[in-house]
């Protein structure tokens, strides 16, 4: 399309009804992420414009409706399966099964940050203390491949040791049933992911505002980390979860460069061999003699 003008590369998008059909939502991004490439060009004409920017808000309003039907969903509790196919669908063949590694976002992210519909706090979170990394929102993409691997249980209780605004433990209890804690030290994030529970009514999806070094963890069975900490402080919280492994079998999921430090664990086994660089690995817990 690249030898087309702008007004017949808008053309083509205006005429294709497909757009307009909820389920189409990769197409759709796909046509978002061109329109703002388009509308960046310094010699478009205003009428081209005008026109480009009018497409946009519809296929966004598409999108709104679309996150808003999920979210009644939820609210009215349809099941984590059918919820599940649902986005499945949504997300396109392959794009969970082999995710592209790496922390970038997105479609996938817009797709799940519109039906929590979560508002970034007004107020600033208090500076990290050291060896705390700052908070970055889990890839929707490694997430949803977690989620359909089935290592996560219903009957399991997921913790998230540093949770953030909450992503991951609303998704896991949407789409898994599982009960869900989220262990987050900063307390404005902490009232923002209650909020969205609440709104949600996901009401196995709970979050507590406290230091993982001290954090009550023993109803853990399945922990996940996001490199929230390094160095001593995430050497004590895995010394914690390690005290959980010795009186039940526990499961750890991780992303990012804590992984390699999991990996030499004595007392855990990876569950892929090699663990994954720029995905999620999940790991168990085995008994040493």
């Amino acid at each position: 399309m690249m030898h087309l003008s702008l007004e017949e590369r808008l053309a083509l998008l205006s005429d294709d009804p497909s757009l307009m059909e909820p389920e189409q939502f990769c197409k759709r991004a796909d046509a978002l992420d061109k329109l703002d490439i388009w509308l960046a060009e310094p010699d478009a004409q205003p009428q081209w414009l005008e026109d480009a920017t009018r497409l946009r808000g519809t296929l966004e309003a598409v999108n709104v409706a679309l996150y808003n039907s999920i979210r009644e969903a939820v609210q009215s509790g349809t099941t984590p399966a059918a919820l599940l196919q649902q986005i499945l669908k949504l997300a396109g063949e392959g794009a969970i099964e082999n995710p592209t590694p790496g922390l970038s976002f997105d479609p996938l992210d817009d797709l799940l940050s519109g039906i929590l519909q979560m508002e970034e706090p007004k107020a600033s979170p208090a500076p990290l203390e050291p060896e705390m990394v700052f908070y970055q929102p889990t890839p929707a993409r490694h997430l949803l491949r977690l989620i359909v691997s089935g290592t996560i249980q219903p009957d399991d209780v997921f913790i998230d040791v540093g949770s953030g605004l909450g992503h991951v433990p609303l998704l896991v209890t949407m789409l898994t049933g599982a009960r869900s804690i989220g262990v987050e030290l900063e307390p404005v994030y902490v009232a923002m992911a209650q909020q969205c529970a609440r709104n949600l009514h996901l009401h196995k999806a709970t979050f507590v505002q406290a230091d993982a070094r001290t954090a009550y963890l023993s109803q853990g069975t399945f922990f996940y980390l996001y490199t929230p900490f390094t160095g001593s402080l995430l050497a004590d919280v895995l010394e914690r979860i390690h005290t959980q492994a010795m009186n039940r079998q526990i499961k750890i999921a991780t992303l990012g460069p804590c992984t390699a430090i999991l990996a030499e664990q004595p007392w855990l086994a990876a569950l892929t061999s090699p663990p994954e660089n720029g995905r999620i690995t999940v790991f168990e817990s085995i008994q040493l003699n």
